[in-house]
């Protein structure tokens, strides 16, 4: 009763049927039957060969590119492939490996990991860490080496304006 509550769409419904079809159904018959229906989950190889190929795409910002690496991240964790407590330093390794990023947050970055390799006990950033430095990048850069300019367009019409005109 407690699994049929958690269940909801498609899943729920087969509960439906195979309770229906068997009322006598135990636990690790319907998740055999839910395997054969829904198939198998994501194998360890599959979660780990997905997180090593995930790079950033054309015109994708690192920040965003972080998010779809760590979803990746966090699937090999559950999937036994990698440990949680190399998350940080491998989450590191592969932004260093698959990402665009300046010259200098990527010697920050890799001086870092550099850091951790000699003295263990220096931490690395941590997801949340990581987003910060990125986007703290990505702001500088859009302020001072990729500054937006005014459309033609709006610039015509502030020198139209009649602030702007001699009276």
């Amino acid at each position: 009763k407690r699994l049929m509550r958690t269940l909801r769409g498609p899943a729920r419904e087969a509960m439906r049927l195979f309770q229906a079809d068997n009322p006598n159904l135990n636990v690790a018959e319907f998740l055999r039957a839910m395997k054969l229906l829904f198939g198998e989950s994501e194998s360890s190889i599959t979660a780990h060969g997905k997180f090593l190929n995930t790079l950033q795409a054309q015109g994708e910002k690192p920040s965003l590119y972080v998010i779809r690496l760590e979803v990746q991240l966090q699937n090999a964790i559950q999937a036994g492939v990698l440990p949680q407590s190399e998350a940080n330093r491998t989450r590191l390794h592969q932004l260093l490996v698959g990402a665009e990023l300046s010259r200098e947050l990527r010697i920050k970055l890799k001086g870092l990991l550099q850091m951790h390799a000699h003295n263990e006990q220096e931490s690395l950033p941590d997801f949340l860490e990581l987003i910060r430095m990125i986007r703290e990048e990505e702001e500088w850069e859009e302020a001072f080496i990729h500054p937006k300019r005014p459309r033609r367009s709006q610039s015509v019409e502030r020198a139209l304006s009649p602030t702007f005109q001699s009276s």
